[in-house]
């Protein structure tokens, strides 16, 4: 029995002893200590359990990259549909006027208008800033005439107008020596007809189409304003030859 005793007594000092030594090691960094239950990693086994360890890992990873996906597709998306532009056609008068009636003068001068940006494609874009002068909506008048000051200023497509007599004037007083070149096509029987919509407006009348001059401007600095302006001159030209009225 005293012999057993006396074991059990070595034993538990040499298991004392061996926590001593592992606990001077842990504090003179020589051991490291042993991790908490708790801190354990458990290592996933099941699909379920693979699945639910990668969604708490990498779940935020995997919000933001179907975040950027959705958005990237959006961008793609809205390039592709996107219309290229050959020419643009201001529309500026003092009467408002609807899509009907931008889509008829569209689909009138697109036939005559040529391919300048090389797609393989021709089109036209009538851009409509037309309003009324007594509707009492001030707001929308200056937004108008804020938007023509901007196609002014940047778009060297855009040297066509579709201008009735004030708006024309207006314009004209711009530039020194006139805005537009002087030959313009007052618009008759031809393109009235064509462009009249079945909804009710009645387009202005004496309705006019005219093309900006280059020479002195600030858009001539653009690398195919040459190109757009000769583009313009034959619409125009192609224009005053289905007119019965004439200047």
């Amino acid at each position: 029995m005293a012999k057993q005793i006396h074991n059990e007594t070595m034993d538990q000092q040499r298991k004392a002893r061996e926590e001593f030594l592992a606990l001077k090691k842990m504090q003179s960094g020589q051991q490291q200590p042993e991790p908490k239950p708790s801190e354990i990693a458990i290592t996933p086994k099941t699909p379920g359990e693979k699945a639910a360890n990668f969604w708490f890992h990498y779940k935020w990873v995997v919000i933001a990259g179907l975040i950027t996906a959705v958005i990237l597709a959006v961008l793609v998306a809205q390039c592709a549909g996107r219309v290229d532009y050959d020419l643009k056609v201001v529309l500026s008068c003092r009467t408002p006027l609807m899509d009907a009636e931008t889509n008829k003068i569209t689909a009138y001068l697109e036939p005559f208008c040529t391919d300048t940006n090389g797609d393989g494609e021709v089109h036209l874009q009538v851009v409509n800033c037309s309003y009324s002068e007594t509707d009492g909506n001030t707001q929308y008048q200056y937004t108008m005439a804020t938007r023509v000051q901007a196609i002014l200023a940047a778009d060297a497509d855009a040297l066509l107008f579709l201008t009735d007599q004030p708006a024309y004037d207006s314009l004209q007083a711009l530039a020194d020596g006139g805005m537009f070149e002087d030959n313009t096509c007052l618009l008759g029987e031809a393109f009235y007809a064509a462009c009249q919509t079945e909804n009710g407006i009645k387009l202005p009348e004496g309705l006019r189409l005219s093309c900006r001059k280059i020479d002195g401007m600030t858009i001539e600095k653009n690398q195919k304003a040459k190109q757009y302006y000769e583009a313009a001159q034959k619409i125009l030209a192609a224009v005053q030859e289905q007119q019965t009225v004439k200047d």
